[in-house]
């Protein structure tokens, strides 16, 4: 889990320097992950 997280920042620094609608498809695709880790796991 925590070497995804650490890709999923690496990816998101590289990418607001290039596109921030590709960042903010990261942070709802990492928001949706964690709803269904809430969900699934609780």
């Amino acid at each position: 889990m925590n070497r995804v997280l650490s890709l999923i920042s690496v990816v998101q620094c590289h990418v607001k320097h290039n596109c921030t609608v590709l960042n903010t498809f990261l942070e709802w695709m990492l928001s949706l992950v964690v709803q269904c880790c809430v969900t699934y796991g609780a």
